[in-house]
């Protein structure tokens, strides 16, 4: 079930710009912005496991501080880059 209280505080507090969620969610920034407002929910499985995993996760980047990302354009990169290969593994069914 999609959590939108856990969504707003990404949304609101991990600095991530919506174009950076919407690229690590795997969905629109129009569908970032209508799971923000409450107008729109995951319905898929696939995309309400996959929100909800990273949404845990980048909860956890927040409370360990690792959110907000760096200023630096090299840095964020590099370090958003990391962050989505991580949650993506995350994902991944275990053999």
């Amino acid at each position: 079930m999609f959590n939108r209280e856990a969504f707003a505080r990404v949304f609101d507090d991990s600095g991530l710009t919506k174009t950076e969620l919407a690229d690590i969610y795997g969905v629109s920034r129009q569908t970032i912005y209508a799971w923000y407002s409450g107008t729109s929910a995951p319905l898929q499985r696939t995309v309400v496991l996959r929100e909800q995993l990273y949404t845990r996760g980048l909860l956890g980047a927040m409370d360990k501080r690792l959110l907000p990302l760096s200023k630096n354009p090299t840095q964020r990169k590099e370090r958003l880059l990391k962050m989505k290969q991580a949650l993506h593994d995350l994902a991944k069914p275990k053999n």
